[in-house]
């Protein structure tokens, strides 16, 4: 049965590098490449979000120069469940920066150049 002393890293516990003493704590997991690092709006992963980006694009690309319409409809599954993935991740990044219906229908309003929407938040 082991000590207290063998639990804490003493007598008879894990070695330093130099074979004497207690060894320290675990060394900290490897940094994450890339990411946003927990900033709101900004990628996860920003290799990640250009591969699939030049993906989609490359598919596009095949649909207009394939001739044959069986593969044409593999691309096309495809190229749903690829434009699914950066659906779900534009959703998430406009989340986490806060953006609402409201400020995508003033958007919207604002690009076409008319009156706000009824209940986009601009009437009182």
């Amino acid at each position: 049965m082991s000590s207290i002393m063998d639990l804490l890293g003493g007598a008879g516990g894990p070695q330093g590098p130099d074979g004497g003493g207690p060894a320290g704590p675990p060394p900290p997991p490897p940094a994450h490449r890339g990411g946003g690092g927990g900033v709101p709006g900004k990628p996860d992963n920003p290799d990640a979000e250009q591969a699939l980006s030049d993906v989609i694009d490359g598919l596009h690309a095949f649909l207009q120069a394939e001739q044959d319409d069986g593969d044409k409809a593999i691309a096309a599954k495809c190229l749903a469940q690829l434009q699914a993935i950066f659906g779900t991740r534009q959703k998430q990044h406009e989340a986490a920066a806060g953006i609402t219906p409201a400020h995508k229908a003033m958007g919207r309003a604002m690009r076409q150049g008319g009156p706000p929407p009824v209940g986009a938040g601009a009437g009182y």
